[in-house]
């Protein structure tokens, strides 16, 4: 009996607050991925409301279950949409949200015809390799994007990352208790299934206010485009800058600006981003990001560290460059091998 009373609330909950952020969303139109959000969540609004009205009128015979099945499964679209329009800014269309649905409609208008067990395989493992495909796609592209941004920006924001493993998270814990409620009737599974869903959601939406970061993408993924392009006339072998870049790094203490990029020693070198990235990679067997990491830990905080004991860690940081203690203490220990509180203690002694 108490679990049929968790089991309602955390569906209460779930409900209302698909119901009330998803209408949010689509009122204060902020961007076009909390549009797409907003869409979403009703779709798993109505999917609650299914589970909470359900039991309340009795339907409980074994078409009805089996129908469920099959609908419940629709749910892997919205998450497939959610993390190709995080990759892929503006990729959500109408034409391409009704491609997607199809095969699922399909499959639904065949369990309503016929009750077989070859049916239900064949859309089990059609609803595996869905969501496989879209996880690995959204992941293949999330990879280059970090690369991307470890070639060309000294600290990175990983907002976007983080909502796609978190929508990607979502995906395959639909996958795993999808799968389990089907042959498992366990009232705590969907009591969990539900709590686990909700606070990925959450999470997604707060990390999708962060507009600037993810419109930034499409512009990232045009320069990725642009520099996979050899330039003709030029030899990838030979970098005239070779020496300048080290020296301008240094004398100017470029690495102190907690905005630097790619962009400006670009701009400051008279090249461009393939051969500034083909020089870290080839010559100095690193990325632009860990080279001017490394260079704010040796000629910033290691100094800073040594002669103001007074400092905190915090301000030492930001006075070598960083915008997060996180990147600091990863940074800190790649480079010197222990946490720079550690570090500090030793020197102290």
């Amino acid at each position: 009996m108490h679990y049929s009373i968790l089991y309602s609330f955390t569906l209460g909950i779930a409900c209302a607050y698909f119901a009330i952020e998803g209408l949010h969303l689509l009122r204060v139109k902020i961007s076009h991925l909390q549009n797409i959000i907003g869409w979403i969540f009703l779709w798993w609004m109505l999917m609650a409301l299914k589970d909470i009205t359900i039991p309340l009128i009795g339907w409980q015979d074994e078409q009805v279950i089996h129908s469920i099945y099959f609908i419940d499964g629709c749910s892997a679209i919205t998450v497939a949409i959610l993390l190709m329009e995080i990759t892929s800014p503006g990729w959500t269309t109408f034409r391409k949200t009704i491609c997607l649905s199809l095969p699922f409609v399909v499959f639904n208008i065949m369990s309503s015809i016929i009750n077989s067990n070859w049916l239900d395989m064949a859309y089990t493992t059609f609803f595996i390799a869905f969501s496989l495909y879209y996880l690995l796609v959204s992941g293949h592209i999330a990879y280059r994007y970090t690369q991307f941004m470890k070639e060309n920006n000294s600290n990175i924001d990983k907002s976007s990352i983080t909502m796609l493993w978190m929508a990607g998270s979502i995906l395959l814990l639909l996958e795993t208790l999808w799968f389990l409620t089907s042959i498992i009737k366990l009232p705590w599974l969907d009591i969990l299934y539900y709590a686990l869903t909700l606070s990925l959601w959450i999470n997604i939406v707060r990390l999708s206010k962060k507009v600037d970061c993810l419109q930034q993408l499409l512009v990232i993924r045009a320069s990725m485009e642009e520099n996979s392009c050899p330039i003709e006339g030029e030899s990838s072998k030979n970098y005239p800058f070779a020496g300048q870049l080290e020296r301008i790094i240094e004398q100017e203490q470029l690495y102190l600006n907690a905005d630097l990029s790619a962009s400006t020693l670009v701009s400051l070198l008279h090249t461009n981003r393939t051969y500034l990235s083909a020089y870290f990679a080839e010559v100095l067997h690193t990325t632009f990001y860990d080279y001017i990491n490394q260079k704010r830990i040796q000629l910033g905080s290691v100094p800073l560290i040594n002669r103001h004991p007074e400092y905190t860690l915090e301000h030492i940081a930001r006075a070598s460059g960083f915008n997060s203690m996180s990147t600091f203490r990863r940074a800190f220990i790649k480079e010197i091998g222990i946490t720079p509180s550690t570090y500090r203690s030793k020197m102290m002694v």
